[in-house]
C-alpha cells in the first residue's frame, strides 16, 4: 500500500499544493488551482500506510479512474496530462 509520503509526492508531481497547517490533527490539505482558483481541495492523512478506503477517497477527489490513479502513483501520468483529464471532467460536471 502507498504511504502518505507516496501520495504527497504523487500529488505534488501532478500540480497540487500541499499545506500541512490547514489540515486538522494528523491531516494535510491538498489544493489544485486552475486559473488562480482552487478547483479541488481535500484533506489526507499524514501517517504511514494508507488503507484501501482512504486511497479510494483520494482517487475520487482527484476525479480519476482506478487505472489513472495507478498511473499517477507509478509516475506514468504527467502534470499536463492530469490537467487535460481534469479539464474534461470538470466541464462534464
Amino acid at each position: 500500500m502507498p504511504s502518505s509520503r507516496d501520495i504527497e509526492a504523487a500529488l505534488r508531481r501532478i500540480g497540487f499544493e500541499i499545506d500541512p497547517r490547514r489540515g486538522k490533527g494528523s491531516h494535510k490539505m491538498a489544493f489544485f488551482r486552475r486559473e488562480g482558483k482552487v478547483v479541488i481541495a481535500f484533506p489526507f492523512p499524514d501517517a504511514g500506510e494508507l488503507t484501501p478506503g482512504t486511497l479510494a477517497s483520494i482517487r475520487r477527489n482527484l476525479k480519476l479512474t482506478s487505472v489513472e490513479f495507478g498511473s499517477v502513483l507509478r509516475k506514468d501520468l504527467s502534470a499536463s496530462e492530469y490537467q487535460q483529464l481534469l479539464a474534461k471532467r470538470l466541464t462534464l460536471d
